[in-house]
């Protein structure tokens, strides 16, 4: 199974038209989607505070070791992952793994109810850094 972060990568590094970069993308990620969505799932079901992300790193860190991905540990819980040769062209992506304090009245049951995850485009940080 193609993890997203190295399907990613590999489409961005391939030399396909933007077209067939959208389209091929869009293909294997639909072939990923019940992984995907299992993932957030489990995530979003245990919200954790900044820094407190125990589970939510330790799930990281698990998937990336059943795609055969080295990893480590950084600051406690935050997880780095290393993929690639290690030569140039060089991608960096960033993304936070926490909740907010917030409550707000939602019609689904969240494990701790005084946590909200607020994952995704314009709710938490997701960067993509290249050099």
């Amino acid at each position: 199974m193609a993890g997203p972060l190295l399907l990613l990568v590999f489409l961005f590094l391939s030399h396909a038209s933007a077209a067939e970069y959208g389209e091929e993308l869009l293909r294997r990620a639909w072939g990923e989607r019940e992984w995907m969505v299992g993932a957030r799932r489990r995530i979003h079901a245990h919200p954790e505070l900044a820094f407190r992300e125990h589970r939510t790193s330790a799930l990281v860190r698990e998937e990336l070791e059943r795609l055969g991905i080295r990893n480590r540990a950084v600051a406690g819980t935050g997880v780095v992952a290393d993929v690639g040769s290690g030569a140039p062209p060089f991608v960096a992506l960033r993304a936070d793994m926490d909740a907010l304090p917030l409550q707000v009245l939602l019609p689904c049951t969240l494990s701790l109810p005084s946590l909200m995850p607020l994952m995704g485009p314009g709710a938490s940080g997701v960067d993509i850094e290249m050099k």
